[in-house]
């Protein structure tokens, strides 16, 4: 009897920590995919714009139009660019631009104007998940860009905890149909 006890306690304490390491690793990965939005968020804005404020309290939407917007910005809980949540008031993310010192090659001084973009996402323990990235600070490099399809689709995903709480993920884009002049067989198997 004594065995039988000591074996289902030692099997129940591996099945607790196996259950903590696993939903440790699902926060994570979702972090990890909010930095990865607010990060395509900010890289897809243009170096210059209108002005210098960074207004939080609202939809980035309508009030951040170019890189600089995002420099200190910080938000708990996450939310998209239209102001809706996409987790908990426990989660925290933020922006900090910095400036890239110049390059040196074959004695010369090269200063490209480039900007380091860190992208934080601050989970409910504390810890972070981080993404850096580098960003041109100068409006002459910037490409326009082109539409190819005018047919987007948004599928936002929400997904209820057996806890009630709510997670929300990323909308995916796709084209309903491939653009115009391309082969639709390319890249499929």
């Amino acid at each position: 009897m004594l065995l039988i006890g000591t074996t289902l306690v030692a099997a129940m304490n591996v099945s607790a920590a196996a259950h903590r390491t696993s939903a440790n690793a699902n926060q994570r990965q979702q972090a990890y995919r909010l930095a990865q939005v607010l990060m395509a968020e900010v890289m897809s804005q243009p170096a210059v714009g209108t002005d210098g404020s960074n207004a939080t309290g609202g939809a980035r939407l309508g009030n951040f139009d170019h890189i600089e917007d995002y420099d200190g910005f910080n938000e708990s809980p996450p939310r998209d660019a239209l102001h809706n949540p996409l987790a908990s008031a426990s989660w925290r993310w933020g922006v900090t631009l910095g400036s890239r010192a110049p390059e040196t090659i074959d004695a010369r001084s090269l200063d490209a104007g480039m900007r380091t973009v860190l992208v934080f996402v601050e989970l409910p323990d504390g810890s972070r998940v981080r993404l850096r990235a580098l960003r041109s600070g100068s409006s002459r490099l910037e490409r326009q860009h082109k539409v190819v399809s005018q047919e987007i689709v948004q599928v936002p995903i929400e997904i209820v905890l057996g806890d009630g709480s709510v997670l929300y993920a990323a909308p995916s884009v796709r084209a309903k149909r491939p653009p115009a002049g391309s082969d639709p067989t390319v890249g499929v198997r």
